[in-house]
């Protein structure tokens, strides 16, 4: 698959003046791009919490340091065995066993794991029946380590709930932007207005999950998001209307010359027919017989004939 439409995309989006194109862009086109935009962000995410995860190990010696004496006791009993997380698998046995397809194992005796990580060979952790944490950094170091195995399945659930959230967010802001360019009488489509909502929402993306390591903000990401789509939406309305005097003007320029023409060509049709109508027709002039001799015989109407062919010889008849 080629990536580079899709990063273009993204500086595509954040200006408004793209979106006269991007509108006419297939929906199968735009889901692609919306679950690339997410999954790309919530990897950035995870690597820019990566440092707070780096200090979680530090985060709860901390905490732990607040009290005199905190026993972890690996004293308990299960009616069966069970899986805690499927990705990766940490599952819990009542008796200990070898590893097969577990990320760990925990029993009530050891907790198990491979060496490196999911290859390797298998090592075992023997449990202490009670663990003072305030004293024993062996266990405070896999306590903090707990969160990296966790990781997997936090990302696949950031992504459902991702998914989710943000679809929930973009509908509900098509219905408000329906409303407003009815207000301001901004003639766009359902669809187009959709996919303007999906395209802009990179920029209501990016900041509400790269923000997130550092500040909680819901209220500034969602008022950037819509102040884009009030922009794009009065520069789609001066595009149509633009587009509307261009063809109105257009059209009365070729009424203009079409009359102009007809009259100029009526004017020649009716010159040229008065041409040919008087070469052609028929003219009664008084005329006279006269004999031999000079003398009048009498008068009748003859008819002279003109015709094109004879370059102006006049017949008698």
């Amino acid at each position: 698959m080629d990536f580079k439409p899709l990063f273009y995309t993204i500086f595509k989006s954040l200006n408004p003046y793209n979106y006269k194109t991007l509108v006419g862009q297939k929906f199968s086109q735009i889901l692609k791009y919306y679950f690339f935009i997410l999954f790309l962000t919530i990897l950035l995410m995870f690597v820019l919490f990566i440092p707070t995860i780096y200090s979680t190990t530090n985060y709860v010696s901390r905490g732990i340091g607040h009290f005199d004496n905190l026993t972890l006791s690996s004293n308990f009993v299960l009616k069966d065995s069970f899986n805690a997380l499927n990705a990766p698998l940490v599952r819990f046995e009542n008796v200990n066993s070898t590893i097969t397809n577990e990320f760990i194992l925990i029993t009530p005796e050891t907790v198990s794991y491979k060496s490196y990580l999911f290859f390797g060979s298998q090592r075992d952790v023997i449990l202490k029946h009670n663990t003072d944490l305030t004293t024993d950094d062996r266990a405070k170091m896999w306590l903090g380590l707990l969160f990296f195995f966790m990781l997997p399945s936090l990302l696949f659930w950031s992504i459902i709930f991702s998914i989710v959230y943000f679809t929930v967010i973009i509908l509900l802001t098509l219905i408000v932007m329906l409303m407003i360019s009815g207000v301001f009488r901004i003639n766009i489509k359902i669809a187009s207005l959709l996919k303007v909502c999906i395209y802009s929402s990179t920029i209501f993306i990016l900041l509400q999950l790269l923000l997130m390591p550092f500040y909680r903000i819901f209220a500034l990401p969602l008022a950037v998001y819509w102040l884009l789509i009030l922009v794009i939406l009065f520069v789609l309305k001066d595009n149509l209307d633009t587009s509307k005097r261009d063809v109105h003007g257009a059209h009365y320029t070729n009424n203009s010359s079409s009359s102009k023409n007809d009259s100029i060509f009526g004017s020649r049709r009716s010159s040229t027919s008065s041409i040919s109508s008087s070469k052609n027709r028929i003219e009664e002039r008084d005329s006279y017989d006269v004999d031999e001799n000079g003398n009048i015989r009498g008068s009748s109407k003859k008819s002279k004939h003109i015709s094109d062919d004879d370059d102006g010889y006049v017949e008698l008849k």
